[in-house]
């Protein structure tokens, strides 16, 4: 199987703190529909202003509660995947770590979880799994397909 996308070894971060400071670096997965205009809940002014640091990140309390299920369920859900279709996944070593393209480093990603490949030796993932816990009031978000934001 050829690798399409290189990356530097991840960079591992002692603390959330840290870790969302060095996500500031970059243009992450959840950063790209608002540039483009395609998220519901920012755009791109927002996202320039969060990495400039001209406004604050800190999520709202209702946001913090989505954020705490979404990471403490992180493994749960990644592990039924893995019963459902048979393929290994891994998961990083740490919560806190982001991997950058390895040419465009201001590419980034805090990866959930790796499909590793036929043989599951871990030393190369076929696909990036992203793991999402919807919960039931933001269902009809999820009737056609995943949201993009």
């Amino acid at each position: 199987m050829k690798t399409l996308v290189t990356s530097a070894p991840p960079e591992i971060y002692p603390s959330e703190t840290t870790w969302l400071q060095a996500r500031r670096t970059g243009i992450g997965s959840t950063d790209a529909p608002a540039i483009l205009g395609l998220s519901s809940r920012k755009g791109p002014m927002a996202i320039y202003h969060e990495k400039r640091t001209l406004t604050r990140t800190e999520p709202d309390t209702e946001e913090k509660e989505w954020l705490y299920w979404g990471r403490a369920l992180e493994h749960v859900i990644g592990t039924r995947y893995e019963e459902e279709t048979h393929h290994a996944v891994r998961f990083p070593d740490s919560r806190y770590q982001i991997t950058r393209h390895a040419e465009y480093p201001c590419l980034i990603a805090s990866l959930d979880a790796l499909v590793l490949d036929e043989q599951g030796d871990g030393h190369r993932g076929y696909g990036v799994l992203e793991i999402k816990n919807a919960g039931f009031y933001r269902q009809i978000e999820w009737e056609e397909e995943a949201p993009l934001a």
